[in-house]
């Protein structure tokens, strides 16, 4: 991208809909919509973005999420409509313009942090090797089994008390070397007491500035995993939560919080996680592997929910905006931004908008 000249659009509105509709279906009129599973109901844009592209071209990103926070099935060309809100017509319909097919933005950096509890509880109950066999299977969810290209980075903090919560592993790629600081804290033992909220404040702070110093136009999906046995066992509760919801809301993270069913407190360690659907409890330890499985398969598909379509434009002047609309299910969302004109001329004979699409990596 630094070849090419280009400026970042600018966030002009948001507006956030739910409402009733339909289930999108194929050409042939098959419905494709995800069988067994509820209808998303609640949508919501964000990170509405992209680049001017010489002399007619706007690629433009964003990501798709559900009003969890979490994926929503993944997104057909007919499920999209950019309109000029020069004339209120969608650019391929309106006289003059264009927009490419769907794609999805394949440059982004994951970064995620693994927050396990290591305390006497989980050892007294004999579930320290389940916990260590649940953080391999995030492990090799995310950084060995993908066929595809994919920039992720895991840290693991090992907790138990307050002067025993420790990163074991900082940011790495390398399974092997996330494989060894797990048997290391096999080997290492009980950390004592449960100091969950500090716990889980370093895990949101040690995630907090990662991606900053990548490039420029990345997408950056961020995650937090807390998994433990217990509740906040090392005093000072009512202090410190307030304080571990705080930095939960100031936090760019999605967050997971998975709980062996027990001697804990439910609903305190669910508001831990970034949305009720983000707190997944397990009976034993023997299902921490297929939790911490489907918290992997959460992750990977909010990272593949930021996508990208190229429109070639016939505006030149003044002060535009284009308004993004997304259908997916019984919901809608739309979001309208500005753009600049300083690069565009209108010759849309000249713009490509499958070329387009690709500046931010569709």
């Amino acid at each position: 991208m630094s070849s090419l000249r280009h400026s970042s659009l600018v966030f002009l509105l948001l507006t956030l809909a739910c409402a009733g509709g339909k289930d999108k279906e194929d050409e042939e009129g098959e419905d494709t919509s995800s069988e067994g599973t509820e209808p998303v109901t609640c949508l919501e844009l964000d990170r509405l973005d992209g680049y001017i592209v010489p002399p007619a071209g706007i690629s433009l990103g964003f990501r798709v999420r559900d009003c969890d926070g979490n994926a929503v099935r993944g997104l057909r060309s007919e499920d999209i409509v950019v309109i000029n809100d020069e004339d209120g017509l969608p650019f391929d319909e309106g006289e003059g313009g264009a927009v490419a097919g769907l794609g999805v933005i394949s440059d982004v950096e994951m970064y995620s942090v693994l927050t396990l509890d290591f305390s006497s509880s989980i050892f007294d109950a004999g579930a320290e090797e389940d916990v260590v066999d649940g953080a391999l299977a995030y492990i090799d969810a995310t950084l060995v089994a993908p066929d595809y290209p994919l920039d992720h980075q895991i840290a693991l903090i090992a907790f138990g008390g307050p002067t025993e919560i420790e990163v074991i592993a900082d940011f790495t790629d390398d399974p092997n070397e996330l494989q060894r600081a797990l048997s290391q804290a096999l080997s290492d033992g009980s950390r004592g007491t449960t100091d969950l909220y500090n716990a889980y404040m370093y895990g949101l702070s040690l995630v907090a500035n990662e991606g900053s110093g990548g490039a420029e136009d990345a997408v950056v999906e961020k995650f937090v995993v807390v998994m433990t046995d217990g509740t906040h066992e090392a005093g000072d509760s009512a202090n410190l939560r307030s304080q571990a919801l705080e930095a939960q809301a100031q936090s760019e993270a999605t967050i997971y919080a998975i709980g062996i069913e027990g001697d804990y407190d439910a609903a305190a360690l669910q508001e831990l996680a970034s949305s009720p659907a983000n707190f997944i409890p397990v009976d034993g330890s023997s299902d921490l592997g297929d939790a911490f499985e489907e918290t992997s398969q959460l992750a990977l598909a909010l990272a593949q929910s930021n996508y990208v379509v190229g429109i070639c434009t016939p505006v030149a002047l003044g002060n535009p905006t284009l308004t993004l609309h997304v259908t997916v299910d019984e919901a809608t969302a739309s979001e309208s931004i500005s753009y600049p004109t300083d690069d565009l001329t209108g010759a849309i004979d000249d713009c490509d908008p499958e070329v387009v699409a690709a500046v931010m990596g569709g």
